[in-house]
């Protein structure tokens, strides 16, 4: 995962996000990463959190709504 964060930050991408299935038992999880001063930082969302991006400051959609859409809840 390092070496994709490194190649991100190279070519300029300020955020990013992706969906998995973390914990135990497993729960549905969309993760957006954003580059601040030169480190990319996480923030998970799960349920009934609104996702909140930097990339997209207007997207009002919750991790659930997400995973409803992709069909895997």
């Amino acid at each position: 995962m390092q070496a994709r964060f490194l190649a991100f930050r190279k070519k300029g991408v300020g955020a990013f996000g992706g969906r998995r299935f973390i914990g135990n038992p497993k729960q549905p999880t969309i993760s957006v990463y954003a580059l601040v001063e030169g480190e990319y930082q996480i923030n998970l969302f799960r349920g009934d959190e609104r996702i909140v991006s930097p990339t997209f400051p207007e997207l009002n959609l919750t991790a659930q709504q997400i995973f409803e859409i992709g069909g895997t809840l």
